[in-house]
């Protein structure tokens, strides 16, 4: 099935690389920018897309995803742990989705579980480790950041082509028309001079016919 090049929701039929909203959108709007959040190419308004900013209304600012660590993610309070940003979402299966929570889930009641009775131990090796940690995580960040950039670039590249193939398709279509068209118009032209022939071959008939019997007389 294929989605729409902007929200990625799913296409119904084949209309183009559009959904019929985001088209709407950008004739209204103009071409939409990437999203703040979930960078997906459907900022039509404020630099947020539709999807980010109903969430944002309903649920508040986002929280950093459990996948991809970007702060893109929205989420109640008490599923904040498990919170999945729209793309990692996009990009996992119902299954993949069930699973990774409950392994989330699992790891996180066992880390709390274990960390209790040495809590003075693990901060004491937090706090040695916690500089190198931040710095890890903030490369991990960069990383898919550059990765979602060049993704997007390269879905606009399509994007663009797809355009193309539309018009050229367009034009091709408008092209058969004209010639469809062309061929019934002499087709008609061709039916007419023929009826026109046998019209004057019937009358020079007549004519002879007349002749003959005027010079009898």
């Amino acid at each position: 099935m294929k989605n729409c090049f902007n929200c990625r929701r799913p296409l119904e039929g084949d209309s183009g690389i559009q959904c019929h909203k985001c088209k709407q959108n950008e004739e209204k709007y103009g071409a939409p920018s990437c999203c703040k959040y979930c960078q997906l190419p459907a900022a039509f308004v404020d630099n947020l897309c539709v999807h980010c900013t109903y969430l944002k209304r309903k649920l508040g600012s986002p929280v950093p995803c459990s996948k991809c660590a970007l702060r893109c993610a929205f989420a109640k309070e008490e599923k904040i742990s498990t919170a999945l940003c729209r793309l990692c979402s996009m990009n996992m299966t119902e299954e993949e989705k069930i699973k990774f929570k409950r392994s989330h889930k699992s790891s996180s009641s066992t880390n709390l579980i274990s960390k209790k009775p040495r809590k003075s131990l693990s901060e004491t090796s937090n706090g040695a480790k916690s500089s190198d940690f931040d710095s890890k995580v903030q490369e991990y960040r960069d990383q898919i950041a550059e990765l979602k950039t060049t993704i997007m670039e390269r879905d606009q590249t399509i994007m663009q082509k797809d355009k193309i193939i539309l018009l050229l398709r367009t034009d091709l279509k408008a092209k058969e028309k004209g010639y469809l068209d062309s061929l019934k118009q002499i087709n008609r032209r061709n039916e007419t001079i023929k009826d026109l022939k046998d019209k004057i071959s019937d009358l020079k008939k007549d004519l002879d016919y007349y002749s003959q019997k005027y010079k009898s007389r």
